[in-house]
Parts: structure tokens; sequence; C-alpha cells
């Protein structure tokens, strides 16, 4: 076996470097060579990211919550949030957590206050508001 100081010797020597650049050009045309034969892509890579960018949330709403095309069209047509009515932002889809099941399209302030009233104890805040409101003068 070879001291370790023959190795470092060897490691650095001009013939282990030249062994080294000719395996790596060695793999680069075989990495060149498969290339040529793939074939091209089908459509051009901007195209196929804009229609991935559109059609991203259909997918994922027919994917997670086995909706059907006409059930997604339906949900997609709906321009105003369910609770407050307003039009003026982009809108969300609303859907329970354990059953995966959709609910509506919310804005977003009306998405995270039904997130945070269902994971929280919404009758001790109502009474909370009641009595506060009961003891303050109008």
């Amino acid at each position: 076996m070879p001291s370790q100081e023959a190795r470092r010797r060897y490691d650095a020597s001009p013939k282990r470097a030249a062994a080294t650049k000719r395996a790596s050009e060695k793999r680069a045309a075989a990495r060149a060579a498969i290339r040529a034969t793939r074939p091209p892509p089908i459509g051009r890579p901007e195209s196929r990211r804009k229609w991935a960018e559109a059609n991203r949330n259909d997918y994922l709403l027919r994917a997670r919550y086995k909706l059907t095309q006409a059930e997604v069209e339906v949900l997609k047509s709906r321009t105003h949030c369910a609770i407050c009515g307003r039009d003026d932002m982009r809108l969300v889809t609303d859907h329970k957590h354990e059953p995966h099941q959709v609910r509506d399209r919310l804005c977003r302030y009306c998405n995270i206050m039904v997130g945070v009233l269902e994971h929280s104890n919404f009758q001790k805040a109502v009474d909370y508001l009641a009595h506060w409101n009961s003891m303050l003068p109008d």
C-alpha cells in the first residue's frame, strides 16, 4: 500500500491532472451525445409555463378536493366574497381541512377571520363583547 506522502505526490502530479481532465471531457461528451438523441420538447417552454401558471389552481382544486371541471368553473365564476360581498380583491378558496371540502370563495380578510373563528372559542368571544357592550354607555 502506498504511503500517504506517495499518494499526495500522485494526486498533485501533472499526470493525475491530465487524467482527471480527460475523464471530465469524456463525461461531457457522453452527456452531449445523450442530449442529441433526445426528442425536442413539444411546444415552447415559456408557453408551457404560462399554461401551467394559468391552470395550476384548477388542477389543485380538482386533485385536492376531488371536484369536477364543472364544479371548478362554477367556483371560478364567483366574483364576490361570500361573506362581505367585496369584489375588488382577489378571492381565495375557503375549505375545511379535515374532510377536504370546499366551502366557497372569500376575500383574504374574511378567509383569515373564518380561520381564526374556526380554531378558537367563538362563544367566549361573543359573551365577552356582549358583556362589555352592555356596560359601556352609548
